[in-house]
């Protein structure tokens, strides 16, 4: 279990091999983001062939999940600061995220409590980055930190 101690400034992490599949990318347009599916829309491989950018965004929580986020006391986070979607995610995509820590303080509301900035990257196999973002995120403190 990772606590709100555990992350430091300039710490990296890579995980995740999430691979995209065209049937995935349909069944999420049909469900939540159809405007993927409508006529100019850029498509590498016919209807199914783009995932919606919000999709990349849930991708990106399940191997952060997958990676870490299971594993820690996160409490959640307030929000995101950055979100850009830089290139398309295609069928057949195999992605994977990254961390970098970029700041640690304590809540000065919540004493334990702390808060990590991260500044996350999906990447596909071949380097590219897709999605980068960055945010802050609570973590609970050991029993017993200093406040």
């Amino acid at each position: 279990m990772r606590y709100f101690e555990d992350f430091t400034p300039g710490e990296t992490l890579r995980f995740g091999a999430y691979e995209v599949t065209a049937e995935e990318i349909a069944e999420y347009a049909h469900s939540y983001d159809p405007s993927v599916l409508t006529p100019g829309y850029p498509r590498s491989d016919g209807e199914t062939g783009v995932a919606s950018s919000w999709h990349v965004c849930a991708m990106m929580m399940n191997m952060m999940c997958d990676g870490f986020v299971l594993e820690s006391a996160s409490l959640g986070a307030p929000g995101i600061d950055t979100l850009e979607w830089l290139a398309p995610v295609k069928a057949g995509d195999v992605l994977s995220t990254s961390y970098e820590v970029l700041e640690t303080r304590r809540s000065a509301s919540r004493p334990g409590v702390g808060l990590v900035r991260f500044r996350y990257e999906v990447h596909d196999r071949t380097g590219e980055k897709k999605l980068a973002c960055e945010n802050w995120v609570m973590f609970a403190a050991r029993e017993g930190a200093a406040s």
